[in-house]
């Protein structure tokens, strides 16, 4: 574009009597141009840069160039000489300051949806199970798109917590209705569920995310009530309908990955949950890798309590028989090394591979016999078994590694 206009310029410059007059109208059109890059204006504007140079005696009979356009607004050379000295504040028209005030009730509506509440003009239809919008909005298609896809991030969270609560042992949570203020934004207090130390673990970890998103709720609401108060002032609002779709982008990935998860894991148990989120968590994109790792990590936690109890003292410590390896009470002790106990294959994380779970039951039986049928009651593993097992459990819980 700016070689076109230095072409143009150079033909001009070479008519018999002209002469550049303003060069610092001309810098200025080129600013103009190269921000708003409009032809039109710019094929306008041009023809005042280059005239016929005045005879010596006669007074010019063009009249001034017009303001340069820059940014959108025209530079005027004397800004105060209109200026009004008792500016009064602009009003929207009736039907754009509707538009407005219809965004801003929608906004805390939709941050209402997002914990399971139904309000005024956003609801959660029980025979659709979905989210429905108020047609008497005066908001436009992209608007209503916009807002129902939002929605859905309140549909996401109840299914999380209902799965949570339901492995508890506790009734779902039911779509409340809206209240006055945004109490509703403290987290639900839930307890570790039953059902085994790793689905405990898995619902742990489950809810400190969506105390997470609690906690990213309060902020953006925070942010609604000030766009509230701007816009009173008759200034624009801080928060729009655009800003919170985009804000809300991260957090309702996040929901869709606890959504699948809590489906995939179902009433699975033990080493079956680990194997679930670490195929889940084989994945291209870093950020869900990350994310579904750390679930894994908490899950894998009591699993290696467990086998380091059986590795160091041929011991299970397992209660709510989630563990691979499986006790067969009754047994009598000529009879311990080949039916005293057993392998669950169900149980098994399958991400370590069959001949591994193999050994580790060869470990803890031979172990477990030497003790009791041997009488070798200080048999105790070598120190560096021992360092191994600490650094695993170390690595685990601090969440280092990449694997």
């Amino acid at each position: 574009r700016l070689d076109e206009l230095t072409a143009r310029l150079d033909t001009l410059a070479k008519v018999p009597g002209a002469a550049l007059r303003r060069p610092d109208a001309l810098l200025q059109l080129l600013c103009a141009v190269a921000e708003e890059r409009s032809q039109d204006y710019a094929g306008a504007t041009i023809g005042h840069l280059f005239e016929p140079a005045p005879q010596s005696g006669s007074a010019p009979n063009t009249p001034p160039p017009p303001p340069v356009r820059l940014g959108g607004s025209y530079a005027n050379p004397n800004p105060n000489e209109n200026a009004d000295p008792n500016p009064r504040p602009r009003r929207l028209p009736p039907s754009l300051s509707a538009a407005l005030e219809a965004e801003q009730a929608v906004l805390r509506e939709v941050l209402f949806a997002l914990q399971g509440i139904n309000g005024r003009h956003l609801s959660l239809e029980p025979d659709s199970d979905s989210y429905a919008l108020d047609p008497a909005l005066p908001l436009h298609p992209g608007q209503r798109d916009m807002v129902l896809c939002m929605a859905e991030g309140g549909w996401l969270y109840r299914r999380v917590a209902t799965y949570v609560a339901t492995r508890a042992g506790r009734p779902a949570p039911a779509a409340l209705p809206a209240t006055l203020g945004f109490s509703a934004l403290e987290p639900p207090l839930l307890p570790a569920p039953p059902g085994g130390l790793a689905a405990q673990a898995f619902c742990a970890a489950l809810q400190d995310e969506l105390n997470e998103f609690f906690r990213f709720l309060a902020v953006l609401e925070a942010k609604v009530q000030a766009g509230e108060g701007d816009a009173s002032e008759g200034a624009p609002p801080a928060m729009t309908l655009h800003k919170l779709y985009v804000y809300l982008q991260e957090p309702l990935r996040k929901l869709k990955l606890m959504a699948t998860i809590c489906d995939a894991v179902g009433t699975l148990k033990g080493g079956a949950i680990a194997a679930v989120l670490h195929h889940y968590a084989r994945h291209g994109d870093a950020a869900t890798r990350a994310f579904l790792r750390r679930l894994l990590r908490r899950c894998l936690l009591p699993l290696l309590e467990q086998l380091a109890a059986w590795l160091e003292e041929g011991e299970l410590r397992d209660p709510h028989r989630e563990f691979f390896v499986r006790a067969n009470p009754g047994v009598r002790s000529e009879q311990l090394w080949e039916k005293g106990y057993a392998f669950v294959d169900e149980l098994f994380p399958s991400f370590l591979g069959p001949g591994v779970g193999r050994a580790i039951l060869k470990v803890g039986k031979a172990i477990n016999f030497l003790r009791t049928c041997c009488g070798d009651r200080d048999f105790t593993q070598p120190p560096g078994v021992k360092r191994r097992l600490r650094e695993l459990r170390a690595l685990v819980g601090g969440g280092g590694g990449g694997g």
